[in-house]
This record gives structure tokens, C-alpha cells and sequence, in this order.
């Protein structure tokens, strides 16, 4: 059964967009382990003490979708499309900034 994506609304700056009427945290396939679920963004370069991280953590903990977008350079993380929409389950957001989860089932695909 196909579960389209509404389109998503972003920008490379965000570390969010709006689909389907509700705005998601975007995660990026570098960090995830698709045989096991698991992810873990070790948040390289990224201020974690910053107004955007806090958002964006607040929105992990306040839901159990994310959007996770296909990187095409896991250096830059560059966007090369988004993969769908996934539930998630058991946020740890650690001491030193790093986020990791069990990314469980998909509830969107992205558009071909």
C-alpha cells in the first residue's frame, strides 16, 4: 500500500519542514543504521547550546515522526531528496549534544 508525502517545506538553514500540516525534525540518512533502525547523530559543528537546537530537540521529544532526508555527501550533508516519513521511538539526547533513536515504521513515502 503507498503512503505518498505531502510535500515537505524546507530549507538547507532549517533543521525542520512542514508536511501533511505538522513540522517534523529532519534527520539525515548518514547517521542511520537502516538494517538495525538505529540512529545516531553525533551533531559535529553544531551549536547545541543555540536556539535551533533547542527547538529542534523539543520537537523530537514532543512527537514520534521525523522526515528523513537522503544525503548525498555524508561530509556536507547536502539534501538529495527526502526518504519518507518514519515513526521513532527511544529518544536519548545525550550530555554532549548527540541524538540517537530506533527509527521504527515508515508512515510516508516521498513522492517519486
Amino acid at each position: 500500500m503507498e503512503r505518498p508525502l505531502d510535500p515537505a517545506e524546507g530549507s538547507a538553514s532549517r533543521w525542520t519542514a512542514e508536511t501533511g500540516g505538522q513540522v517534523l525534525p529532519i534527520l539525515h540518512s548518514t547517521w542511520w543504521n537502516l538494517a538495525s533502525g538505529d540512529y545516531l547523530d553525533p551533531m559535529r559543528d553544531v551549536l547545541v547550546d543555540g536556539p535551533a537546537y533547542d527547538d529542534y530537540v523539543a520537537r523530537l521529544r514532543s512527537g514520534d515522526r521525523v522526515i528523513m532526508q537522503k544525503d548525498a555527501d555524508p561530509v556536507t550533508l547536502a539534501p538529495a531528496g527526502i526518504e519518507g516519513v518514519f515513526r521513532f521511538s527511544n529518544l536519548d539526547v545525550r550530555p554532549d549534544g548527540s541524538i540517537r533513536l530506533v527509527l521504527g515504521e515508515r508512515v510516508a513515502d516521498a513522492n517519486p
